[in-house]
């Protein structure tokens, strides 16, 4: 299955303006005044009170721009829709408020998870380590496993930092349609072949798709 990594777009002519949507006044999520905080790889059954509202120039797409939540996807009731139709991580999708001028537009926070280090071939990935200021590839360096790559990160000093080369996943991976590639922590999102052709044929709107700057592969 082919992957592409997968996100909001910032191109204006399509946004308006970046982001499109912020929290308004009465929002709690994400709030020093909330006593409720959901962290990456959370998914509870109730999230504190969100409401967002669109910014001046922004213009309305299905896949909206924002920097709260920071993680996640905010997605319009036809995205939504697709997006259930294919094989999803662990998720939820909480209904949104989105203000424009006086006008309420419904949209979900997609909120999905899973741990991708748990379909890691680890024996058959690798990472890059480079310097943080030149971006010189340093070395390209096998993982051997969690621990290893847990080693490695936490010897890297204040220069150097580490990047995706080669991503091998076993044969328990459930085959999602889009998933977050958290190997190194907070991770990028990727959507597969299939999915990227559906929002294409359905007109979506608001997303931008590349091929990942490192190799994926999985096991047969």
């Amino acid at each position: 299955m082919k992957y592409y990594s997968f996100g909001e777009t910032d191109e204006i002519n399509i946004i308006g303006e970046n982001p499109q949507i912020s929290t308004t006044a009465d929002s709690l999520f994400g709030s020093a005044f909330s006593t409720v905080r959901v962290n990456y790889g959370e998914i509870p059954d109730e999230i504190p009170f969100l409401e967002l509202k669109f910014n001046e120039s922004a213009k309305i797409t299905d896949l909206l721009r924002t920097y709260n939540p920071y993680f996640g996807l905010i997605v319009s009731e036809r995205l939504k829709k697709i997006l259930q139709t294919f094989c999803l991580p662990s998720h939820k999708f909480y209904p949104v408020n989105v203000i424009n001028e006086n006008e309420i537009i419904p949209y979900y926070w997609f909120n999905f998870y899973d741990n991708a280090s748990k379909y890691l071939d680890y024996k058959n990935s690798t990472i890059e380590i480079y310097h943080k200021f030149n971006f010189k590839t340093l070395s390209i360096v096998s993982i051997e496993s969690e621990n290893n790559l847990q080693e490695i990160n936490s010897n890297l000093g204040f220069e150097r930092n580490i990047k995706l080369r080669k991503v091998s996943f076993n044969n328990d991976f459930p085959n999602y349609d889009i998933f977050s590639n958290n190997v190194l922590g907070f991770g990028y999102n990727l959507i597969s072949e299939n999915l990227l052709k559906s929002l294409q044929q359905n007109n979506i709107t608001g997303f931008m798709f590349s091929e990942p700057n490192y190799e994926i592969i999985f096991e047969s």
